[in-house]
């Protein structure tokens, strides 16, 4: 298994977003960890979990993601979900966890937003998508 995993955060409308990129594990999840807690932190209105361009999530990423929703509920911020690939799905469907979730359609980016790359060691800014 590829073990690269990023996640991009943008702006958007009604707060953040986040897109995780390659696979989520064990051996990263800290990451995501990192990365939303600083969000829960500055309070923002709504954070978003785009699962699109994830091709791993074992249970340790599920469980990150269900302390995100919860984490985020306790500081009255909103996270949605976008749903991914199949055999990420599989596993919010197998666990029973899928309707804790709410799955939304990939929010836009404000125009203007500032993309910040964080992962496998790397940290970037650059021009919105």
């Amino acid at each position: 298994m590829d073990p690269t995993f990023e996640v991009v955060t943008y702006e958007t409308p009604k707060g953040v977003a986040l897109r995780l990129v390659g696979e989520m594990d064990l051996s990263n999840v800290g990451l995501l960890e990192q990365v939303s807690d600083g969000l829960i932190r500055d309070e923002r209105a709504e954070i978003a979990i785009d699962l699109r361009d994830l091709t791993f999530l074992d249970c340790t990423g599920l469980r990150a993601l269900l302390r995100l929703r919860g984490c985020a509920g306790s500081n009255e911020a909103h996270l949605t979900l976008v749903a991914g690939a199949a055999q990420v799905m599989r596993l919010f469907q197998l666990t029973g966890v899928w309707e804790r979730f709410e799955f939304v359609e990939p929010p836009e980016p404000d125009p203007g937003s500032v993309v910040s790359q964080t992962g496998s060691g790397l940290a970037s800014v650059g021009a919105s998508p």
